[in-house]
């Protein structure tokens, strides 16, 4: 047997003895690697309300992913908004907040990349790197769970996100 494409199959087998034994198993076969990716045309637009975090609303999950805010800071949020005709992601986080990516079960994240339309305000901190003005990306060891949190003294600002891509595997 030899796996081809994701997904679930039963294999029924029977001896052909004549002796009437017979048996049957499923077999599941997931991708090594799945990618999820939030863009313009599931997540960044303004009437999924789903996945504001905005005041009270401290949590949000899509395709499985989940986005979680902790801390203090009222100028921390992560909506969608619309400008120019289109919609993007705008995210804020205050000095004394953090954002959580968290995978969903059974899964953990190997590289999440934030890409931007012009520069976003960041610096590169722990295992988050910036290697164009318009993107950053976690690489870290892989975690059922990411912080996107500033470093003391500073504030992450990102006005024009347009995909985020989460990758992840089987944990």
């Amino acid at each position: 047997m030899t796996a081809v494409a994701a997904g679930t199959v039963t294999i029924y087998a029977e001896a052909n003895d004549g002796s009437g034994v017979k048996g049957n198993c499923t077999v599941t076969v997931t991708p090594a690697t799945i990618t999820v990716t939030w863009n313009s045309t599931n997540v960044f637009n303004s009437s999924n309300a789903d996945v504001k975090i905005w005041n009270n609303n401290k949590t949000a999950t899509y395709e499985g992913v989940t986005i979680s805010f902790t801390g203090s800071g009222a100028a921390s949020y992560f909506k969608p908004y619309d400008i120019d005709g289109q919609t993007k992601l705008f995210v804020n986080v205050a000095q004394g907040g953090a954002y959580s990516f968290t995978a969903p079960s059974g899964k953990i994240f190997t590289k999440i990349e934030i890409i931007n339309s012009g520069a976003a305000n960041l610096t590169e901190y722990g295992d988050w790197t910036k290697p164009a003005s318009n993107k950053i990306i976690w690489s870290g060891a892989a975690s059922s769970t990411v912080t996107l949190a500033p470093p003391s003294g500073s504030n992450v600002n990102f006005l024009d996100i347009t995909s985020i891509v989460f990758t992840m595997k089987n944990e």
